[in-house]
């Protein structure tokens, strides 16, 4: 062991028997978890609420969870592949399209 003060570990409360593989991969799950938090935090505002309930705080943040689960769900359900092009359509067309409106601006 070259670096003793660098070893982790994770307390596990398991049925006896349970397969070490299982609780590797639920000690792995901890960091989506924390994938997630960061998003709800950042994307959404979960730290940005200024109740001084227990309510309050209750009510921002099951909203922000349920926003969270909404954008997971619609995220899990896009296709893999990027959309294509319609057929006919050439890949500088659009890009001719946006070079000649960045030049010439329409009239405000």
């Amino acid at each position: 062991m070259t670096h003793p003060g660098e070893i982790e570990f994770f307390l596990a409360h398991a049925r006896h028997g349970t397969p070490v593989t299982e609780l590797i991969y639920v000690a792995g799950t901890r960091w989506k978890i924390e994938e997630n938090n960061e998003t709800g935090k950042d994307l959404l505002g979960l730290t940005q609420y200024q109740v001084r309930t227990w309510p309050g705080w209750q009510r921002h943040v099951t909203i922000v969870m349920l926003a969270l689960a909404f954008l997971a769900v619609t995220r899990a359900r896009l296709p893999d592949d990027p959309p294509q092009d319609p057929p006919g359509q050439d890949d500088d067309q659009g890009k001719d399209h946006a070079h000649r409106t960045a030049r010439h601006p329409s009239p405000s």
